[in-house]
């Protein structure tokens, strides 16, 4: 029996967190389908759902430039590994975030220093492999559209200096942050997906032809 968890937003603490498994009295049943109640999901602080782009974007490892057309964010990546740290990382519906690599094993690491956790609603994609680290969790939503060559989310942190060596050691600060997909997420054939935190679930689709899918709950990971 699949277990179904409430993702919601701790005001305190600035991060997403899963719930406990809901009780009878947060389920419905209709027509012999079983309804869950929306929870916190709907009841965040305005202040929590952050902005419609990512923001705040330095470069921090690697050649690259960030370009916003309207509701556009254009990442053009010139180093076959490029780290970004940014305030916030959040795609609004309707937007959409692209990364323009050089090659089909290019790696762009995007990670968060910021307090706030990732709302990915809208679309996001890319040529090659993108890495979104952020320890106060990340939430693709329902209608969420993710394609790229190959796909890391994460709540576990990877230095700058293991990511240039290509060394994918992630570690985590011992939070309770959650990473959600409820959207559709597609890599590329032969590409990979994994999502790393102190909580992973899957409610959408995630595809991978030929590669493979991880979804690791932990606090070190490393990845081959």
């Amino acid at each position: 029996m699949s277990k179904i968890y409430r993702l919601i937003w701790n005001a305190t603490a600035r991060l997403w967190q899963v719930a406990g498994e809901l009780g009878r009295q947060g389920r419905k049943r209709t027509g012999g389908r079983r309804l869950v109640a929306a929870g916190s999901l709907y009841l965040l602080p305005l202040a929590a759902l952050g902005g419609e782009l990512p923001s705040g974007g330095t470069v921090v490892t690697g050649v690259g430039s960030i370009e916003q057309f309207d509701k556009h964010l254009s990442i053009t990546q010139g180093s076959e590994r490029l780290a970004i740290e940014w305030q916030q990382f959040n795609i609004g519906a309707g937007n959409r975030v692209s990364f323009n690599q050089p090659s089909a094993s290019a790696i762009a690491l995007n990670r968060v220093i910021g307090t706030d956790g990732s709302r990915i609603m809208g679309q996001l994609d890319a040529n090659g492999r993108v890495f979104l680290i952020n320890p106060n969790g990340v939430l693709f939503g329902k209608n969420a559209q993710v394609d790229v060559g190959g796909l890391v989310a994460s709540t576990l942190d990877i230095s700058n200096e293991d990511f240039a060596a290509g060394n994918y050691r992630f570690r985590g600060n011992g939070n309770n942050a959650a990473i959600i997909n409820k959207g559709h997420i597609t890599a590329a054939d032969g590409g990979a997906v994994a999502l790393l935190g102190g909580h992973v679930s899957n409610e959408g689709v995630i595809s991978a032809r030929l590669g493979s899918v991880a979804l690791v709950a932990g606090e070190q990971v490393t990845l081959d």
